[in-house]
């Protein structure tokens, strides 16, 4: 395979970004060809049947763009779609769930680790059975508005700051030293989180996750040398709100955003 074959990156909506920004800062001559499915955002509530289908189509349509690997920077289908599709697929997938544990494991000393995710990545105790065999004591939160309030930009609205308060306030007396962000939305609330959580480690899986990519290529000789292509974005939702979003959350302007139609591509 081409070592200047793109990295594709996948999310339900603007949370990936995170992972593309730590991306741009650990392997800054990878080209990313990421994909949001904004028309079917949110994934948390939906059943594991629908998330894996989503992530096959995803996954197929990254591979029809030429891609040398995939990181699923969706915590719900990492723990819902990755464990049974992982066979499906012949290159690399990079999940989230496995990263923010190993990180969380590194940093917390208390053993008492916090969860924030959607429903559907609590429901599956994904990073709970993990960290569990490790000994960790495990408070796992779901938190089904910060991914609306994000999307439609209200990260400093008191809507927002009730929602932290509701669902942080019983990890913050339960003392966990280490709060895993369980989806790729949260990142971009940590300032918010971190001020209320105080001393609190906060873990966001993308920067390990990225770094295990990183790995990955190095192991298979396909890391890009110098970047000859930009990056692109696909939404199968608006692609004008996506860039909007998207270049306020990333602090710059996205290059075009291409809508597409993942059932039509088959």
């Amino acid at each position: 395979m081409d070592r200047h074959a793109p990295v594709g990156v996948y999310d339900s909506g603007v949370g990936g970004l995170t992972v593309v920004r730590e991306i741009r800062r650990q392997l800054p001559a990878e080209q990313i060809i990421y994909l949001a499915d904004s028309a079917r955002l949110p994934y948390g509530d939906r059943p594991p049947q629908e998330i894996q289908l989503f992530a096959r189509q995803i996954i197929t349509f990254l591979l029809s763009r030429g891609v040398k690997m995939v990181v699923i920077a969706c915590n719900t289908s990492s723990a819902l779609a990755l464990p049974i599709i992982r066979e499906e697929f012949s290159l690399p997938l990079i999940g989230m769930i496995e990263p923010g544990v190993t990180a969380a494991l590194r940093m917390s000393g208390k053993g008492k680790v916090g969860v924030i995710a959607t429903q559907g990545t609590v429901d599956s105790d994904a990073y709970g059975r993990m960290l569990r065999k490790h000994g960790v004591k495990v408070y796992s939160q779901a938190c089904p508005r910060f991914v609306p309030l994000i999307e439609s930009g209200h990260l400093n609205s008191p809507q927002m700051a009730q929602a932290i308060d509701e669902y942080l306030g019983p990890l913050r007396a339960a003392g966990v030293d280490a709060l895993i962000y369980g989806c790729t939305h949260y990142p971009f609330l940590n300032s918010q989180i971190q001020g209320y959580m105080g001393q609190t480690k906060t873990v966001d899986p993308a920067v390990e996750a990225v770094r295990q990519a990183s790995l990955c290529l190095a192991d298979m000789g396909l890391i890009s040398p110098v970047k000859k292509n930009r990056d692109l974005f696909f939404t199968t939702g608006d692609p004008k709100e996506f860039a909007r979003r998207g270049a306020r959350l990333l602090g710059q302007e996205l290059d075009r955003v291409e809508q597409i139609d993942l059932n039509a591509e088959g």
